[in-house]
């Protein structure tokens, strides 16, 4: 009897100490869910611009090209396409090109325009481009392009003001940062950072 009583007192010991273990352990979780700051991931993206300020540089980026836009306060617009210094090495100009299935020729576009804005809209009306074309990533670091191609234009693009930005026609979302880049105010200016070099074409 006394034998079944030790066993019956040692099984309600060890039911009693899971219970308090299990106790222990749901106090603890939902403590850790109260105090556990938030994931510093959240604070590493950098949140974009959703209003335009006049005469500030912006700059916007895509799989293919680095944009850098600015509105001046005359009513006149101005957009560098850098196509070139996406590509650090050779190697990854030489991979864009075997992904394309063709070469791909590193780009500078320079190009100006008007602009209107009208209630949550922006509209665009192009005037001409400059483009510059290298035919290495040395040679863009170089500052040194083999062609050039100018052209005029008249066509227009309008920006619609929404809640999370200004949005294209095709509804695609344009993430502008502010930035300190220093844009050319003139063709120009924008040509006398380069060195115009055919001779580079073949260097690929």
């Amino acid at each position: 009897m006394k034998k079944k009583l030790a066993i019956s007192i040692l099984l309600v010991a060890i039911l009693l100490g899971a219970i308090s273990m299990t106790a222990l352990v749901m106090r603890n979780n939902k403590q850790s869910s109260h105090s556990a700051p938030p994931s510093s991931s959240s604070h590493k993206q950098e949140s974009y611009e959703k209003t335009i300020e006049l005469d500030q540089v912006y700059k916007e980026s895509d799989t293919y090209a680095t944009y850098y836009r600015v509105l001046k306060s005359d009513g006149t617009y101005i957009v560098v396409q850098d196509r070139a210094n996406i590509y650090r090495t050779q190697a990854d100009l030489d991979k864009a090109g075997n992904e394309e299935e063709m070469a791909v020729t590193p780009s500078i576009h320079y190009r100006t325009g008007t602009y209107k804005i009208n209630g949550n809209d922006i509209k665009y009306t192009s005037n001409s481009s400059t483009a510059i074309y290298f035919s290495t990533v040395a040679n863009v670091k170089d500052g040194k392009y083999y062609s050039i191609e100018q052209q005029n234009h008249n066509s227009n693009t309008v920006w619609t003001k929404k809640k999370n930005g200004y949005n294209t026609k095709e509804n695609v979302v344009l993430k502008l940062y502010k930035s300190d880049y220093s844009i050319p105010n003139t063709e120009e200016d924008f040509l006398e950072q380069y060195t115009y070099d055919p001779s580079t074409k073949d260097d690929r």
